[in-house]
């Protein structure tokens, strides 16, 4: 049986996998600034701007930026190819591990799906105990 990769064996994902980046231009930086010298810091015209700004651009998902589930498309895009490379490897091993259950199908391998079945099995209550 294939060891964990806790237990010395080959990781299932070869690196992490990000959930975004930043970029602050001159525009963002000046935008700050000139709130930081208004009257107004937590309240005012600029706050009641970005709210509406950021509604518009986070579609459903204004009240709650933890749901990624119902953001929009342009920020699904930016999510993907930000993570672009890690989620192509991801891709690739799902694929890889389909095919390779694909071919225990088509050739009736009862012992290699169980074998397969079994690791998946020891894999998630390594996972569960975390």
């Amino acid at each position: 049986m294939e060891r964990l990769a806790i237990e010395g064996g080959y990781p299932v994902r070869g690196g992490k996998i990000y959930y975004g980046r930043q970029w602050i231009g001159e525009d963002d930086i000046r935008a700050v600034e000139e709130v930081l010298r208004s009257d107004y810091i937590t309240c005012g015209p600029k706050v009641d701007e970005f709210e509406q700004e950021l509604a518009r651009y986070t579609g459903d998902s204004f009240r709650d930026l933890t749901r990624i589930a119902r953001i929009n498309d342009k920020m699904w895009a930016e999510l993907f190819l930000w993570n672009k490379d890690n989620l192509i490897s991801e891709i690739d091993m799902f694929t890889n591990a389909l095919l390779n259950m694909r071919q225990k199908l088509v050739d009736d391998d009862r012992d290699g799906l169980e074998e397969m079945f079994r690791l998946s099995t020891k894999r998630r209550e390594a996972f569960d105990k975390r």
